[in-house]
């Protein structure tokens, strides 16, 4: 996804989830990153899926070996989260299933996520509330996104992002 500077105020290069992430993908976002840098903020599904995704692009992916974790980025969370879609009509979440239930067991694991109060407080919603919802439930997405980024309404340790 591409939002304007002018739209948000902040320059940054926002990122979408559409599957895990290839090698290629996060190499350009990880030297727009460094080379200009930008700041990069990940927009996902809300389900433990989107959270691994968020994850590979911060630090990589352990099935690559070294090339995994060559290309990482310090991704700052924009979303899908817990506040984000609490409120959504019940018609737009959709059931966890078991598969969904055993990714976030395994990301309860992980020591990025135990070190991380706010990680670990969004895996352990989507285990208790036991529903998840995709972007594509929001209604107006442009909209969305820019103003979680004019309100700095997202999980962010990026100084560039939090003046």
């Amino acid at each position: 996804a591409v939002v304007s500077t002018q739209s948000t105020g902040v320059p940054c290069i926002v990122i979408t989830g559409r599957g895990y992430p290839g090698l290629a993908v996060r190499e350009v976002v990880s030297r727009c990153e460094k080379n200009f840098n930008i700041p990069v903020l990940g927009l996902f599904d809300y389900n433990p899926h989107g959270l691994q995704i968020l994850m590979t692009y911060r630090f990589g992916s352990a099935k690559m070996g070294r090339e995994g974790i060559q290309h990482t980025s310090d991704i700052q969370w924009l979303g899908l989260h817990w506040y984000d879609v609490k409120d959504a009509h019940p018609k737009h979440f959709k059931k966890f299933t078991a598969n969904d239930t055993r990714v976030c067991d395994s990301l309860l694991s992980q020591p990025f996520i135990n070190q991380d109060q706010r990680l670990y407080n969004e895996v352990a919603q989507m285990k208790r509330h036991l529903v998840k919802l995709e972007l594509e439930s929001i209604d107006d997405l442009k909209t969305f996104v820019v103003e979680k980024i004019q309100k700095k309404k997202f999980f962010s340790n990026d100084k560039r992002l939090n003046n």
